[in-house]
């Protein structure tokens, strides 16, 4: 065991010890200032990986943890900081990322939008692991740096409702409790739906057990047994619902609860406002959408512009946003397959458009594709800050201003950092 003092603090949130002569140590569970007990528990070619054992001066930004699995569970690794001191980090991580990689400040800095931090997941997986010694099945989510599962009883990001316990209590009520790999989790603004992922085909005693289970808790409950592809086969209630939905001020959106969708719905709404508010709306725009998913943007903005182009790369997600459009009696709006990793020579590419929303994965967005397009009007939402900062470095080269960025609270008490930008081309 060694004793130092933390003298910064990484973008993922651990502390950072730098003594003269030695290796940079992370920590893990240590805030900036504190003096700290800690041990090594990996060595790396440049740094060591340590955890906090004692904290012999605590920072002023150090809150007690509520959730008894902290520091464990390899969900939310910043609950030791205080909720303002986890916004500061993600700021300062967008802006320096911003700074080092692109060379830019943005010429306002926004506000960070802020929610619920407690309470606040509406879709999630728990994985399940069978130990044979018990010949019981343990529902959790993984530890940290390893792959093994913590038992979790109740998970304080997850709606009150989700009791992990009695879940668990059903999976080994069932005769396949070995067999079974993982259980989902999605809530819609009305209803929750469960999915168990399995290896073997449920009884007929399994089935009756779900169904009750279900109709005592009000749950819709698919099974996806191993086949390829998946098919989802819904056990409760049985009709030919499988949709749950959110809304966006009057825009109904339907989900199946396999599909992705924002887990956070009080942030997701205030975040599509910001965006409609930065991409300044006309009644003449044509608007393109890139990663559109179900329509989370691309509906809302219909009602507002002259026309909307939604582009996804899974069928999928395609479907199901036009199922939305015509849901909501939206003619305006038309939704394309591509692939978005690489250049396209679809119709929609050649069409002009005024205004662009992306949203891409973690890895960010083609930007030769982007380019391609000619749009002077960007809102660009990120869930990684430093992909988010390379774009905008190629952005930048091409002659479009950073106008607007700042960070969205989408996943509280975790290093995750959701996050928005708007660019403006300079001859616009």
């Amino acid at each position: 065991m060694k004793t130092g003092t933390i003298t910064a603090i990484s973008h993922e949130g651990r502390g950072i010890i730098k003594t003269m002569g030695e290796k940079t140590t992370f920590v893990d569970f240590a805030l900036r200032g504190e003096e700290i007990t800690y041990d090594v528990y990996a060595q790396r070619s440049k740094f060591d990986e340590a955890k906090a054992v004692s904290i012999l001066q605590p920072s002023n930004k150090r809150v007690v943890p509520p959730c008894p699995y902290f520091g464990t569970c390899g969900g939310c690794s910043l609950q030791h900081m205080s909720h303002s001191e986890q916004i500061r980090l993600k700021q300062d991580t967008l802006l320096q990322h911003l700074q080092h990689y692109a060379n830019l400040t943005p010429e306002n800095i926004l506000e960070p939008l802020l929610g619920p931090i407690w309470h606040y997941r509406h879709k999630a997986q728990f994985s399940v692991h069978y130990q044979p010694e018990t010949k019981k099945a343990i529902l959790g989510f993984k530890q940290t740096n390893t792959h093994d599962i913590v038992d979790i009883k109740a998970c304080l990001i997850l709606p009150p409702h989700i009791n992990s316990a009695d879940l668990c209590t059903l999976i080994n009520r069932l005769s396949i409790a070995d067999a079974v790999q993982a259980l989902d989790v999605a809530i819609g603004d009305e209803e929750t739906a469960l999915i168990l992922h399995h290896t073997k085909p449920l009884t007929e005693s399994d089935i009756t057990k779900i169904k009750n289970f279900s109709q005592k808790n009000s749950f819709q409950f698919y099974t996806v047994w191993k086949t390829k592809p998946k098919v989802f086969v819904k056990l409760h209630p049985q009709d030919d619902n499988t949709f749950l939905s959110y809304t966006i001020d009057d825009v109904a959106l339907q989900f199946h609860p396999a599909d992705f969708i924002q887990i956070n719905p009080d942030i997701n709404r205030k975040m599509v406002a910001q965006a409609l508010n930065f991409l300044d709306l006309k009644p003449t725009d044509h608007v393109l959408d890139l990663y559109c998913g179900i329509g989370n943007f691309s509906l809302p903005i219909a009602k507002k512009v002259a026309s909307v182009t939604g582009i996804e790369g899974l069928d999928d997600m395609v479907k199901r946003a036009a199922h939305n459009a015509l849901l909501n009696k939206i003619t305006n709006v038309q939704f394309f397959k591509a692939d978005l990793q690489k250049n396209s020579n679809n119709p929609w590419t050649t069409q002009k458009y005024d205004k662009l929303v992306i949203d891409p994965p973690r890895t960010g967005a083609h930007m030769a594709m982007v380019l391609k397009m000619n749009i002077p009007h960007i809102v660009y939402i990120s869930c990684d800050a430093a992909t988010l900062a390379r774009d905008a470095a190629v952005l930048a080269k091409q002659g479009y201003r950073l106008t607007h960025a700042g960070i969205i609270d989408m996943f509280p008490h975790t290093k995750h950092v959701e996050s928005m930008a708007v660019f403006r081309h300079a001859l616009s």
